[in-house]
């Protein structure tokens, strides 16, 4: 598949703010650089042999938020060098090798019925979670990426409690590894919303999808679901059932029942649980599509009003929140009284379409984060699960952690981290441990950014997954 050149569209629609300013408009725009060195004890997080390293990453990076009455944006983009201490053959010094960045937009015009959404993001992914994975790697078992989703949309209310939307999504997915699954998918979706009450929406969908990757076979896929959206003072909870109807090009047809439900409640002012279950169709790096059974459960610290992002139904009555460096399908939250934390677990099965393969994951992760003193912030990241793989009959146990202080001033943030991972295998050969030290400076020349939240209630905006 013939690679995109987003770093151009990123620079387009980077410039594209100053052609659309309004009276009220916010625009800000951030130029960072950061200079951090590094010691890893095993660098390639093997069993034996283990090669330890010295690194020196320069990082420039460049943060623009816009928001007005047309136009959201946020583009984070950045340059990572990285220099090898002990093998100068290994430096990554070309644009291919450094670059990360993500776009996320959104066009709203006043008084329109008609609405864009735009997701972009350039990263470095892992390629198989049966290969080595841990917290900081960058290596091993990794890939560059680019997922590119655009997602058009007209809404139009029927009656005062309904409305009609029809749209077209566009996904295209890339991969630097030669095992990579590249593909280019194709969406068309019409939606029928009804508010039952003040408390419950309904939504009825139907969607036809194009999948068309470079290495697994291709398919048309059809969904139709029907979901609901409850919600009452401290309670919000949602849920969908649905079939998925996949037309291969080269086997059998075949169908399933997709859906699933979630719930949060708000225990407190500053504490909040979850739980939920879902059965949905993701796409893998190298082999395709795959269907994931997922239950999961958490409990999360917070000292706001939660935002919650519900896969596979309308944002008409919950908001995504796309926060820098965040993930948009995961309840995000921003602490007043000085401490945040999540504790969140899984048990998850995916099963494979197109390969013999199923991978049984159960698991916890934390992400806790504390203001020590006014100008310093501690946090604690740590992983626990447990794979079972099959048909080999595999059995892992991965655990690790990462313990950071950040210290702030305002231009300035210097921080220095810690960072322990284990695999222990009934495969010898797949044992390896890791350790990890860095300090880290980041210089703003005009000061620290702001916090950039975008807030959209489109349809399933920046579902970067489907069903749509």
């Amino acid at each position: 598949m013939r690679r995109l050149k987003w770093p151009a569209l990123f620079c387009c629609l980077a410039l594209f703010p100053a052609f659309t300013s309004t009276s009220g408009a916010e625009y800000r725009l951030t130029p960072s650089i950061g200079i951090r060195q590094e010691y890893r004890n095993n660098i390639f997080l093997t069993t034996s042999d283990e090669k330890e390293e010295y690194i020196t990453t320069l990082s420039p990076a460049i943060n623009l938020f816009h928001k007005s009455k047309l136009l959201d944006l946020s583009l984070d983009y950045g340059l990572n060098f990285r220099f090898f201490a002990g093998d100068s053959m290994s430096d990554e010094t070309s644009l291919s090798e450094t670059q990360k960045a993500k776009l996320v937009a959104a066009v709203h015009p006043p008084k329109s019925i008609f609405f864009m959404n735009i997701f972009d993001e350039y990263e470095r992914v892992p390629i198989d979670i049966r290969g080595p994975v841990a917290l900081d790697n960058l290596f091993v078992n990794m890939t560059d990426s680019n997922l590119l989703v655009l997602n058009t949309y007209m809404e139009y209310p029927l009656t005062k409690t309904s409305k009609a939307r029809t749209g077209y999504k566009f996904l295209n997915r890339w991969y630097k590894a030669e095992r990579g699954n590249d593909s280019t998918d194709n969406a068309a979706i019409l939606e029928l919303e009804k508010k039952l009450s003040p408390k419950t929406t309904s939504l009825l969908s139907y969607s036809y999808f194009w999948h068309r990757p470079e290495e697994t076979p291709r398919f048309d896929r059809q969904d139709v679901s029907l979901g609901l959206v409850w919600g009452k003072s401290r309670l919000l909870a949602a849920g969908n059932v649905g079939t998925a109807f996949f037309d291969f090009e080269e086997r059998e047809h075949e169908n399933f029942i997709t859906g699933g439900m979630r719930a949060y409640y708000q225990l407190t002012e500053a504490l909040v649980a979850g739980a939920g279950y879902s059965r949905l169709f993701l796409e893998s790096v190298n082999l395709g599509t795959f269907k994931r059974e997922e239950i999961i459960g958490s409990i999360a610290y917070t000292g706001k009003q939660i935002l919650a992002y519900l896969p596979g139904l309308s944002q008409a009555e919950t908001s995504l929140t796309v926060e820098k460096g965040g993930r948009p399908d995961e309840l995000t939250s921003m602490g007043k009284k000085g401490l945040v934390g999540k504790l969140l677990g899984f048990s998850r099965r995916d099963t494979y379409l197109t390969a013999v393969r199923e991978d049984r994951e159960d698991g916890l992760t934390l992400d806790l984060t504390t203001r020590l003193t006014y100008r310093t912030f501690g946090r604690l990241e740590g992983y626990y699960s447990e794979l079972d793989l099959l048909p080999e009959g595999e059995e892992t146990t991965r655990y690790g952690f990462k313990v950071s202080l950040d210290y702030t001033l305002k231009k300035t943030t210097v921080s220095v981290a810690y960072i322990r991972n284990n695999n222990d295998s009934n495969i010898d050969d797949h044992d390896y441990r890791s350790n990890t030290v860095y300090m880290q400076l980041r210089f703003y020349p005009r000061g620290r950014p702001g916090e950039n939240t975008l807030d959209f209630l489109s349809p399933k905006a920046l579902d970067q997954e489907y069903p749509l």
